[in-house]
């Protein structure tokens, strides 16, 4: 291969590759691609640079302490909506719930937090779906039930979960 900006021979690469990733720089490995030994261009496979950005992604939010995307994917799932529906819930546009969940891209910080707060309490979700006229297939309850050794508080228990059909 033949490396676009000097001319030189590319060489295979799998070495480490760390790139600024809005403005962390975030390291790779595992990536086959190639580098230019004269200038240090490098060049990838349309698959190796979407599992590049992917997991750029990922680890920036990461450091950011966002939800991954099986957390988001879970927290929809766990209110008993498709992608449309839980993006009108959150208020964006399609296919954005998709990109989330498959790590194609980051939710910003608001969006994170909303999902955070659908999550600890499913009243705020059935607020919002009552407002935007959003009628999932299911409904997630949560039993309450005093916690061991919190004598008095209680707590939702996930292990509790029950799927309701809505009429």
């Amino acid at each position: 291969m033949i490396c676009p900006e000097c001319g030189s021979e590319m060489m295979p690469c799998n070495d480490p590759l760390t790139e600024e990733f809005k403005g962390e720089m975030i390291t790779v490995k595992g990536l086959e691609y190639h580098r230019c030994p004269e200038c240090g261009e490098t060049m990838m496979s349309a698959g190796m640079a979407t599992r590049q950005a992917k997991d750029m992604a990922r680890q920036w939010a990461e450091l950011k302490g966002l939800l991954s995307p099986d957390e988001v994917k879970e927290i929809r799932k766990d209110l008993g909506l498709n992608q449309a529906q839980f993006e009108q819930l959150v208020g964006v546009s399609r296919p954005t719930a998709s990109r989330w969940e498959n790590g194609a891209s980051v939710q910003s910080k608001t969006a994170d937090r909303l999902m955070r707060l659908l999550r600890f309490d499913r009243r705020n979700a059935d607020v919002l779906m009552e407002r935007s006229e959003i009628r999932p297939a299911a409904s997630v309850t949560y039993s309450f039930s005093p916690r061991p050794r919190d004598s008095g508080k209680t707590w939702p228990d996930k292990t509790t979960k029950r799927i309701v059909e809505v009429a």
